[in-house]
């Protein structure tokens, strides 16, 4: 989930980095 890599990022691109890591 974006959790796992948005856990470090802010609170605002959770979903963007999971569509980057989805990969």
């Amino acid at each position: 989930m974006a959790k796992k890599y948005h856990s470090k990022e802010s609170d605002t691109v959770p979903i963007m980095i999971d569509a980057n890591v989805k990969d």
